[in-house]
C-alpha cells in the first residue's frame, strides 16, 4: 500500500506539473477549469428546470447532468489519457522497480481518474443544488455525493480505452502516425456526430410538451439508460444506484485486470524503435537554414497526433464549414430562420461569417507549443549552425504557412458563395492575416514565457501546458473582445470598417511582439536548456 501510495503521488505530481512547473501557474489552470465547469453547470441546469418545472418533468434534470458531465470529463481526457498511461519518460525506472504491473497502472489510472472527478463533479453538483431547490428537496443532494464517484469512472475508463486502442494500433503498425491521426480523427469526428444527434433531437422534440416528454424520457430510458439510472441514483433510488455501482467499477476493475497482464510488454514495445526503413543511397538535395527547419516542423505536426489535433484542428473544422456553408447556402439559412429563429441579413451574414472564421483561427496555434517539443533534443536544436532569431521566426513561420493559405481559399470560397461586396472580402482576407500573424507571434512568446522542455511526452504539452492554454485561450479572448467591440459599434461602423480597424490594431500589436521576440525573446531562448 506504501507503494501504490508513491506511485499515486509521483502520478499526480507529474500531472499538476504538466500544467505549469510553479504551485501559482497550476492553481490558475485548475481554478479555471473549475470555473468553467461550475459556470457551464449553474447555465445549463438552471435552462433545465426553467424549461421542465412547468412541465413537471423534473425528474429529467439529474440524467441530462450526468450525461453532460460525463461528455466533459470524455473530452478533455479523451486525447490526453493515451500519454498519461502508456507514456511518460520514466517507464524504464519504474518498470524496474519490484513492484507489479497492475499497480503502476492502477496508479496512473486512479491519477486521471482523480483529475477528471473535479470536472466532473462540479458539473453535476451546482445543477443538482438548483435542482433540489426547485424540488423542494435538499436532502437529494446526498445521493448525488455517492453517484459521483462511482460514475466518473464511466468516461475514465472510456478515455483510457480510447488511448490503448491508438497506442495500441501505432505500436504494431509500420504507419503508426497516419493510424493515431486517423484514431484521433474518428473520436472527434463521434464526438461532433454526437453533440449534432443531440442538438436536432433536442430542436425537434422541443416543438411539443409530448415530444419532449417522449424523446428525451426514450432516450434516458433507451440508447442512454445508464445515464437515466445515474439521474434515477441521484433522486435516491437504490435499484438504480446499484446499477450505477455495478456498471461503473465492474469494468474498471475488469480493464485493469485484462490489461495489467500486458502492460508491460506494451509498454516496452512502444519505447522500442525499431529501423524500419529501406535505406538506399540516392541523390541528396540542399537547401537553406530556414528551408529546413521549416521541414523539420511540418515533419513534427504531421507525424505527431495530439499536436495535429490541438493546434490545427481549427483549419479542418474551417474547412469543412466552408464546403457546408457553399454547399448547402440556402438550407443553412433557412433552418436558421426555422429552427432558430436567426434571419440573417447581406451585412449580417458577412459579420456572421467573418465571426466564425476568426473564433477557429484562433484555435491554431502551433507556435505555443513547438518550442517545448523540442524537449530532450533541445540542445541539439541549439547546437544548430543557426541564430536564436532564425530558430524562433521559423517557428512562427510555419504557423503563417500552415494557416494563411488554407484560410485564404477558405475566405475566396465563402466570397464568391455568399456574393460578399469587394470591400468586404478585400477587409476578410486582411483581418484573417492580420490575426493569424498576432497569433503566431503571441504563441511563440507564450511558449518563451512557459516552456515546458520536462515534460514527460507530448500529450502534456499540448493538452495541459500553460503556454499551450494560454496561447488558444488567449486568441479566443482577443477574437470574443473583438466580436463584442464590433457590436457595440455596430450602429456606428459597418462590419467590414471594424475588421479593417480590428487588422490595423493587430498588426500594431504584432510589430510589437515581433520586437520582442528580436530581442528579450532572443535572449530568453538563448537562456534555456
Amino acid at each position: 500500500m506504501k507503494a501504490f501510495r508513491a506511485l499515486l503521488r509521483v502520478s499526480l505530481t507529474a500531472l499538476l506539473k504538466s500544467i505549469s512547473p510553479g504551485r501559482a501557474g497550476a492553481a490558475l489552470a485548475i481554478g479555471l477549469m473549475a470555473g468553467l465547469s461550475v459556470l457551464l453547470s449553474l447555465l445549463f441546469g438552471g435552462v433545465l428546470v426553467m424549461a421542465f418545472a412547468p412541465l413537471g418533468m423534473l425528474g429529467l434534470v439529474p440524467g441530462i447532468l450526468c450525461l453532460l458531465g460525463a461528455a466533459m470529463a470524455f473530452l478533455l481526457t479523451a486525447f490526453g489519457a493515451g500519454g498519461v498511461l502508456f507514456g511518460g519518460r520514466d517507464n524504464d525506472l519504474l518498470l524496474a522497480l519490484p513492484i507489479s504491473d497492475s499497480m503502476l497502472l492502477a496508479a496512473r489510472l486512479l491519477a486521471v481518474y482523480l483529475e477528471n472527478l473535479l470536472t466532473f463533479g462540479l458539473t453535476i453538483l451546482p445543477g443538482m443544488l438548483l435542482y433540489c431547490a426547485a424540488a423542494g428537496s435538499p436532502a437529494m443532494l446526498l445521493p448525488t455525493l455517492l453517484v459521483v464517484p462511482a460514475a466518473n469512472l464511466i468516461p475514465t475508463l472510456l478515455a483510457a480505452l480510447v488511448g490503448w486502442a491508438i497506442t495500441w494500433l501505432a505500436s504494431h503498425s509500420r504507419h503508426n502516425a497516419l493510424l493515431a491521426n486517423l484514431g484521433y480523427g474518428l473520436v472527434v469526428l463521434g464526438c461532433f456526430a454526437l453533440s449534432i444527434g443531440i442538438n436536432l433531437f433536442t430542436r425537434s422534440s422541443m416543438l411539443s410538451e409530448q415530444g419532449v416528454a417522449d424523446g428525451l424520457a426514450g432516450v434516458l430510458s433507451g440508447p442512454l439508460w445508464l445515464f437515466g439510472q445515474m439521474g434515477a441514483a441521484c433522486t435516491g433510488s437504490l435499484p438504480a444506484l446499484l446499477w450505477t455501482l455495478a456498471l461503473s467499477v465492474l469494468p474498471a476493475a475488469l480493464f485493469l485486470l485484462l490489461l495489467g497482464r500486458s502492460y508491460r510488454r506494451l509498454l516496452t514495445r512502444m519505447g522500442a524503435r525499431a529501423a524500419r526503413k529501406q535505406y538506399r543511397m540516392t541523390a541528396q538535395r540542399s537547401a537553406g537554414a530556414m528551408a529546413a527547419l521549416l521541414r523539420k516542423e511540418a515533419a513534427r505536426f504531421f507525424h505527431t497526433p495530439i499536436y495535429l489535433f490541438n493546434t490545427g484542428f481549427g483549419l479542418i473544422l474551417l474547412l469543412a464549414a466552408t464546403v457546408a456553408a457553399c454547399w448547402q447556402k440556402d438550407f443553412l439559412l433557412a433552418w436558421l430562420g426555422q429552427e432558430a429563429g436567426i434571419t440573417l441579413t447581406g451585412g449580417q451574414q458577412f459579420a456572421a461569417v467573418a465571426g466564425c472564421i476568426c473564433f477557429l483561427l484562433s484555435t491554431v496555434s502551433t507556435s505555443s507549443v513547438s518550442l517545448s517539443l523540442e524537449g530532450r533534443s533541445f540542445w541539439l536544436l541549439k547546437s544548430l549552425p543557426v541564430s536564436a532569431a532564425q530558430i524562433l521566426r521559423a517557428k512562427v513561420w510555419f504557423n503563417l504557412l500552415a494557416a494563411l493559405p488554407l484560410t485564404g481559399c477558405c475566405v475566396l470560397a465563402l466570397w464568391v458563395g455568399f456574393g460578399f461586396t469587394p470591400v468586404q472580402g478585400i477587409s476578410l482576407l486582411v483581418c484573417t492575416a492580420a490575426l493569424t500573424w498576432f497569433l503566431s507571434l503571441f504563441g511563440m512568446a507564450a511558449n518563451l514565457l512557459f516552456p515546458r522542455l520536462d515534460a514527460a511526452n507530448d500529450t502534456v504539452i499540448c493538452k495541459q501546458s500553460l503556454s499551450a492554454t494560454v496561447g488558444v485561450l488567449g486568441g479566443m479572448a482577443v477574437v470574443g473582445a473583438g466580436i463584442g467591440l464590433c457590436f457595440a459599434l455596430a450602429p456606428l461602423l459597418p462590419a467590414e470598417g471594424c475588421l479593417l480597424a480590428g487588422a490595423a490594431v493587430l498588426a500594431l500589436f504584432a510589430l510589437l511582439l515581433n520586437r520582442w521576440l528580436a530581442t528579450a525573446g532572443v535572449r530568453r531562448l538563448a537562456a534555456l536548456g
